[in-house]
């Protein structure tokens, strides 16, 4: 038998197998059974580890299903080995850059969408350049979220009970037996932080605009329009009463130019 024709017959039968569990892979993920288009890749994928043409396609397909699966870095990771076998493949950078974005590594979001346009310059990846170059910017930011500890869809009695427990944690007057610069600290967390990210956070319209980068654009949020002795004595009251101020201590004052500095009256208790 011609050994050159034993071995196209052999490469023949091998690409047939390929084709086919990747067909198998496509038809399942199109019926939403991600789990198993994973699997129908996956087993693709061992079929000829040396047809970069086809395994570079195989591995994106399989990170368009694990990003369904909500399995983001193994996403990442798929895509990183379909553009290490491709390194023009457009779709696997567009796909890892979604991901980044997801994952809100916004800096390697903006790299990626810099090699599409390098590969295609159309104008719908000029758009998702511009849009992760925002993303990236908003990045930059306070994130009042995260100062929050809440999500970004937080209802607003949970950004209220988020805003409670955090402002009694950082209370300048909760750590008056602290170094100065450790109190220094914390004030600083309690009003230019806490108390901010509530002012925005608590306002439908303010949030609105922060969500959507308006704030970027038109220089607002500076601050100036909230104050975080108020929003705190909104919470927890003011004035008479037995004056014990976080067990006794110091009253609170803050020093950004604020009145009537210390809240006088108040008692807590800690968990």
């Amino acid at each position: 038998a011609d050994p050159d024709h034993k071995r196209s017959k052999e490469s023949l039968k091998m690409i047939k197998r390929l084709t086919r569990a990747k067909e198998e892979g496509n038809e399942a993920f199109k019926k939403g059974r991600y789990q198993e288009a994973c699997s129908s890749y996956t087993e693709a994928l061992e079929i000829d580890p040396r047809n970069k043409y086809i395994n570079s396609k195989l591995y994106c397909n399989r990170a368009t299903t694990q990003a369904k699966l909500n399995k983001l870095e193994l996403a990442i990771k798929d895509c990183d080995e379909a553009i290490n076998l491709d390194d023009s493949y457009v779709k696997a950078y567009l796909r890892r850059a979604k991901c980044y974005l997801d994952t809100e590594k916004f800096e390697e979001a903006v790299r990626d969408y810099e090699k599409v346009m390098q590969l295609d310059a159309s104008h719908e990846h000029k758009k998702l350049l511009q849009d992760a170059k925002f993303e990236l910017k908003k990045s930059k930011r306070k994130n009042y979220y995260k100062i929050l500890n809440v999500s970004k869809t937080a209802s607003d009695d949970e950004i209220k009970k988020a805003y409670r427990k955090e402002a009694l944690k950082h209370h300048p007057d909760r750590h008056a037996s602290a170094t100065e610069e450790e109190r220094k600290n914390e004030e600083v967390l309690f009003k230019e932080q806490i108390g901010e990210a509530y002012a925005i956070l608590s306002d439908p319209q303010k949030r609105q605009r922060y969500d959507s980068g308006q704030d970027l654009e038109d220089g607002s949020f500076g601050g100036a329009d909230f104050n975080a002795n108020d929003i705190f004595k909104m919470f927890f009251g003011g004035g008479g009463g037995a004056g014990a101020s976080f067990g006794g201590s110091r009253g609170y004052r803050s020093s950004g130019g604020h009145d009537g500095g210390g809240f006088p009256g108040f008692s807590f208790t800690f968990e």
